[in-house]
């Protein structure tokens, strides 16, 4: 019965855990942070890093989502550091090792500080979020 109990209350604990990690931006958070300068070469930047993954990177098909504000944060376990800047979605058609293309695939990428990195995983695992 006390292990029943135990695990229950373990499971609710990491539930509660997951829910309180989620990436949100108050309306007062928006207006005091520094979300930097909106990115203008950002389809360049982000053809540029993506040629090093893609296997035919010149075949890449690109369709290219406007900057919006936003903020990624680190996860718990490596302290939740908050990300502030512009994230741009963009939908990749790329080819895969037999020379078709594999269908577009939705990126998230993160312009901030002068740095832009693929802010997917954060996206998708509610650690990023939109600020308008």
């Amino acid at each position: 019965m006390i292990f029943k109990t135990v695990k229950a209350y373990s499971f609710l604990m990491v539930c509660a855990l997951l829910i309180s990690s989620c990436a949100s931006i108050s309306p007062a958070e928006v207006k005091s942070v520094n979300f930097g300068e909106k990115p203008i070469a950002h389809e360049t930047d982000i053809k540029k890093l993506m040629s090093k993954l893609l296997k035919d990177p010149d075949s890449a098909k690109y369709t290219f989502g406007e900057p919006r504000k936003g903020m990624v944060k680190d996860g718990f376990l490596r302290g939740g550091t908050k990300y502030y800047g512009y994230i741009v979605p963009t939908e990749i058609n790329a080819k895969n090792s037999y020379g078709g293309y594999t269908g577009g695939t939705l990126y998230y990428f993160m312009f901030s500080g002068g740095l832009v990195w693929d802010a997917s995983s954060s996206m998708a695992s509610g650690n990023g979020t939109f600020a308008e």
